[in-house]
């Protein structure tokens, strides 16, 4: 621990607070440009949105930095706007959907916050610290189980994809400024040290996973779109042998085993009736003579 400092610690803490207020910004645009949250697991916005549901009523009545409460109501509008992009991009949400959405857990968050600051307000008065402790442990709770769904979704497709590599840097920015700020406080704030350790490992763990992955993913899919060509031009290539083969029938089509009986057919056909044409003839010639003698006999 370092020596109490108040000036210290107000201002990594405050520090802290801002890079933590404006941390979701860069996945919001990320988002908005790329038209996509694919590898972006909505359960991190909508679990880390729950911290600050916890966070902000602890603020409030535990006298904390203005710097922190302000804090807690931007971080909740940021990861609810980028929950709701969420809902657009990759669950065929409506945009009027979508936007009803974020209204809702807007308005959520203000009944819940101004009831939860005047439920804890009481505690305090009647000496219950433990519920304000259980607000507490509620955020860490919160920002922890918000990861696990985005590390799932990394193994899932083997890549960080679709989570903004600079929300995860100012993220882990913002928990080192914080941790900072805890040694130079006269007695140290358990809850916040746990929470301060835990995210920015976690944010630093995807980083790194970025970093090992994304080079094989990126390997993998050319070697993909490379078999996929390969594909494509054996399939053109059969596509014109046969479009060949099939012009050259056209100009000589062949012969088949019907056809040749059909035609040898005819031909016998054909030979018997010149043969019954020839008896015919012959037939009547002889006729013609046996008349002809007749005829000189009778004469005579």
């Amino acid at each position: 621990m370092f020596p109490t400092n108040k000036v210290a610690e107000n201002v990594f803490a405050t520090a802290g607070s801002i890079v933590w207020s404006v941390v979701v910004i860069p996945q919001i645009v990320k988002s908005y440009r790329t038209k996509s949250t694919h590898g972006l697991s909505p359960w991190l916005m909508l679990l880390w949105a729950g911290s600050a549901f916890t966070y902000g009523p602890y603020a409030f009545t535990q006298h904390l930095s203005i710097a922190f409460c302000v804090q807690a109501q931007l971080f909740y509008l940021f990861t609810c706007i980028s929950f709701s992009q969420c809902l657009y991009y990759s669950s065929g949400y409506s945009v009027i959907k979508s936007i009803s959405v974020l209204f809702a857990l807007l308005l959520l968050f203000a009944g819940f916050e101004t009831g939860s600051i005047f439920a804890l307000r009481r505690a305090d008065s009647e000496g219950l610290p433990g519920v304000a402790m259980a607000y507490a442990y509620m955020t860490n709770a919160f920002n922890v189980l918000g990861l696990l769904p985005q590390y799932y979704e990394i193994f899932r497709l083997r890549e960080v994809v679709g989570i903004s590599l600079i929300f995860l840097a100012l993220d882990v920015s913002g928990g080192v400024l914080s941790f900072l700020s805890l040694f130079f406080r006269p007695k140290l704030d358990v809850p916040a040290f746990v929470l301060y350790l835990v995210v920015s490992v976690a944010d630093l763990g995807i980083i790194i996973l970025a970093g090992l992955l994304n080079p094989s993913a990126r390997r993998r899919k050319l070697r993909m779109s490379q078999q996929a060509q390969q594909v494509r031009e054996n399939d053109e290539t059969r596509q014109s042998t046969t479009e060949a083969i099939v012009s050259q029938s056209d100009i000589n089509p062949p012969v088949s085993i019907e056809n040749q009986r059909s035609e040898s057919g005819l031909k016998e056909v054909s030979s018997s009736l010149r043969e019954a044409d020839t008896t015919s003839s012959s037939s009547l010639t002889d006729v013609e003579k046996i008349e002809r003698e007749e005829t000189t006999s009778t004469m005579v």
